[in-house]
């Protein structure tokens, strides 16, 4: 009976002593984040000239009239 004893003890001090050797690192990892923000948008400024001649009114007033809604397109995402 003392030698099953001995044997039990020797088993519960060796599994405590390599129980205890274990080492835990703990290792602090930065994940990245996407950031969104809202950057308001901004309308470019369309700047039109008529001209002086009757016949370049029309055009230039139906080229103005197209390059204002591609300008209001811009911000609309269409």
């Amino acid at each position: 009976m003392k030698i099953y004893s001995v044997a039990l003890i020797g088993c519960i001090v060796m599994f405590s002593g390599c129980s205890s050797k274990t080492n835990v690192v703990t290792k602090d990892v930065l994940v990245p984040t996407e950031v969104r923000s809202v950057v308001p948008c901004v309308t470019p400024k369309v700047e039109c000239d008529f001209g002086t001649g009757k016949e370049d009114t029309s055009v230039n007033m139906l080229k103005c009239i197209i390059d204002q809604k591609r300008a209001l397109e811009a911000c609309s995402g269409n």
